[in-house]
């Protein structure tokens, strides 16, 4: 009878692992690098997570960034991570609608330099 329980928590395991999904995105450009990965792990939750990563040597230089996407998410004022280039952050939901995964993420990128300078790029997910 013990012998049963292994093969239960194996199948257990792989209905679970069955029932997760994971979306992946990217873009790049001369200026950013950015990746996208959303977990859904049931029909209306989800956990994305996000890189931004700036491509230039001078990235000590900026001193603020916004991102906004299509897709409700947005960063106001933030900076790189400690020692860093790249921005990371994860969002979830319960209860939302999930990302689809044929559908493009628009993301406009703002940055503002330490001399008051300031750029902003606009790059496609898929």
């Amino acid at each position: 009878m013990t012998r049963k329980w292994p093969w239960l928590w194996i199948g257990l395991i792989l209905i679970l692992a069955g029932c997760q999904q994971s979306i992946f995105k990217h873009a790049e450009s001369d200026t950013w690098e950015i990746e996208f990965e959303a977990v859904q792990a049931h029909e209306s939750q989800e956990t994305a997570f996000y890189t931004f990563h700036y491509l230039p040597d001078n990235y000590e230089e900026v001193e603020s960034i916004d991102v906004v996407t299509d897709y409700s998410f947005e960063i106001r004022g933030t900076t790189f991570d400690s020692g860093s280039s790249a921005i990371t952050t994860e969002a979830g939901c319960t209860g939302c609608a999930l990302t689809d995964e044929d559908r493009t993420i628009e993301v406009t990128m703002i940055w503002t330099m330490a001399e008051g300078e300031q750029f902003e790029e606009v790059l496609e997910l898929e």
